[in-house]
């Protein structure tokens, strides 16, 4: 399994996009849902009410109370507004919105009191109680909103003589308890729906968290083992080289050393990949960009590859078109050039061609290694990339392959900003397929990935 494609499948925060890190309770996820939707709700007070006071003059014009309680509204949004951009308030906003719907419901529910339960009122009315429901308030404030606000219109309805404070209108009646009931259920199950996600994203994030921590503690192992196994099999190298030149023609021995310096071979390039790879994996890889000719590149990775091809009697030619401009590492863009070639070499069985094209498609440079190997099983294509596969293709002449030449080539196309494919067909070869970016116009320097 990749612990990079579940970091990356998992990543639950990214600030300079815009998220968040999930606070560590569930009030205070609530509190910072309701912080950013302050200033909006702050504003809508204050323009949203002003709107009904010709209303409320040309129906009630005989009980300026009802003008007072309107206007403020806007008064409580100008001041709600305002203390939002006092720093000891702005991280404060659940309050700031508790603030404005205990005035909403205490104001709203006095207005259809004074008016009588007028039936125009009643719609108004039962729209404020639904929103009751809709906004991230603690469960607790957001029932003891919807009973004082249904209290204090019964007590001042009762007051002014309503009848059991119940309107004349049946309608406006049952609007009033089905938008009770609605308020009820919405204060319930949206606080269940908030509590579920904030538990599932909390849990994400500390299990992206440990992913990150496990994945920087195994590259920290790969690194400090792969260094100090360097060294003595580089020893181990240099002296199967002296002993090949002391024992001259004793074959016997000469075989012996031939498997001693494979495998210490072998094992010096697997190590070099992990230490590639851990490096890329771990952002301290530094890339070194500026601009490149990827034709030149190309040229000269094929040209230093002619011997390797000639070896196995294959035929290695390439086709590429000049002035192919990227912006890249031009050291990096060499090992991608270097990986698929040797893979196609490595792969291919004596005698046949192989051919390496480089050209420009709209806004891409695009490279094709093309062989004529024994191909790629389509369910082996996908895993093709990852490290340490094993696939059913094997070397055709018994060379060393560590299993981590795709990945780190698809890592190094990546950091480019290109994609990397295959086309392959059994028993008629593979076409491995890289695009990357035309020259963008952007300063040269260093810069860490």
């Amino acid at each position: 399994m990749d612990l990079r494609k579940i970091l990356r499948r998992f990543k639950f925060k990214e600030k300079a996009d815009g998220d968040y890190d999930v606070p560590p309770t569930f009030k205070e996820e609530l509190s910072r849902q309701c912080n950013a939707i302050a200033l909006r709700t702050s504003i809508l007070a204050i323009l949203s009410w002003p709107l009904f006071i010709p209303l409320d003059m040309k129906l009630h014009g005989d009980v300026p109370f009802v003008f007072l309680l309107r206007v403020g509204l806007s008064v409580v949004g100008v001041i709600s507004f305002l203390l939002y951009f006092i720093p000891f308030f702005k991280k404060r906003g659940y309050w700031l919105i508790l603030f404005i719907f205990y005035y909403l419901g205490l104001a709203t529910a006095w207005i259809l009191g004074l008016v009588g339960a007028d039936p125009i009122y009643m719609g108004g009315f039962a729209i404020v109680i639904l929103l009751f429901g809709l906004v991230p308030f603690q469960r607790i404030h957001a029932l003891l909103l919807l009973l004082i606000t249904l209290v204090l219109f019964t007590i001042v309805g009762h007051y002014k003589g309503m009848e059991l404070v119940l309107p004349e209108d049946t309608y406006g009646l049952y609007n009033l308890m089905i938008s009770v009931t609605i308020a009820l259920l919405s204060i319930f199950i949206f606080d269940k729906i908030r509590e579920t996600s904030y538990k599932n994203a909390y849990l994400l994030q500390h299990t992206n968290e440990e992913l990150q921590k496990a994945n920087e503690l195994k590259n920290q192992l790969l690194q400090v083992a792969a260094h100090d196994l360097k060294d003595p099999l580089q020893v181990i190298i240099g002296y199967t080289d002296l002993l090949k030149m002391k024992l001259g023609e004793n074959k016997f021995a000469q075989e012996r050393l031939k498997i001693i310096y494979r495998s210490t071979d072998r094992m010096i390039k697997l190590i070099a990949g992990l230490l590639e790879i851990t490096s890329i994996e771990s952002g301290k890889l530094v890339m070194h960009k500026s601009e490149v000719d990827l034709g030149e590149v190309v040229e000269a990775s094929v040209n230093s590859h002619q011997r390797e091809s000639q070896k196995k009697n294959q035929l290695l030619h390439a086709a590429v078109e000049k002035d192919c401009l990227v912006y890249g590492d031009k050291m990096l863009l060499r090992q991608i050039a270097n990986h698929l070639i040797s893979n196609a070499i490595k792969f291919s069985s004596p005698g046949t061609s192989i051919r390496v094209e480089l050209g420009q498609h709209e806004e891409s440079a695009v490279l094709k290694v093309r062989d004529e190997g024994p191909g790629i099983h389509e369910d082996e294509i996908d895993k093709l990339f990852n490290k340490f596969q094993r696939l059913s293709t094997r070397p055709t002449a018994g060379e060393i392959s560590t299993g981590l030449g795709l990945a780190i080539t698809r890592d190094l196309v990546e950091l480019h900003n290109g994609s990397i494919t295959v086309e392959s067909e059994l028993e008629k070869g593979s076409t491995f397929i890289v695009n990357l970016p035309i020259l963008q116009k952007e300063a040269p320097g260093v810069e860490n990935i």
